[in-house]
């Protein structure tokens, strides 16, 4: 089972990781970050307001405004980027069905491919971008990964 990754969650990436590697205090603006990684402004700008809706980065309005970040890696899962960007994430194969099922009304796979959509989805919670990014602390490894 795959996981499609959309644009806005490249984009929202792109600009979590650009603000991690700024100072705390740092302001970047829409443009800013449009021209540095050639993303288009007016599709950016959407993604970071929903990101500072959703409390993943700030919002600083004003003159001299932009954004800047309010959490850090280890605090957003994956799973919390791809909701807030592009809804609940949604496994390739859901909204299409096999031949198979469409022949014969019943798909014998479907509880096991249930199963493996919904591990896909608890994975995307499980794991911080600082995790994903290879930035995370060792020490905040768990137990079972330790072992």
């Amino acid at each position: 089972t795959m996981i499609k990754v959309s644009k806005k969650v490249e984009y929202g990436l792109t600009t979590l990781i650009h603000l991690d590697a700024m100072h705390a205090d740092a302001i970047v603006t829409t443009c800013e970050i449009s021209n540095i990684y050639d993303i288009p402004e007016q599709h950016l700008g959407k993604v970071l307001q929903k990101m500072a809706r959703a409390d993943l980065i700030a919002s600083i309005k004003g003159a001299h405004g932009g954004y800047r970040p309010c959490k850090s890696l280890a605090e957003i899962s994956l799973g919390q980027l791809v909701e807030v960007l592009d809804g609940p994430a949604k496994p390739v194969h859901e909204g299409e069905q096999h031949a198979f099922c469409v022949e014969f009304c019943t798909c014998y796979a479907k509880g096991v491919m249930h199963e493996i959509q919904q591990y896909v989805r608890r994975s995307l919670y499980d794991i911080s971008l600082a995790r994903l990014l290879n930035r995370e602390e060792a020490s905040t490894e768990t137990y079972a990964e330790q072992a």
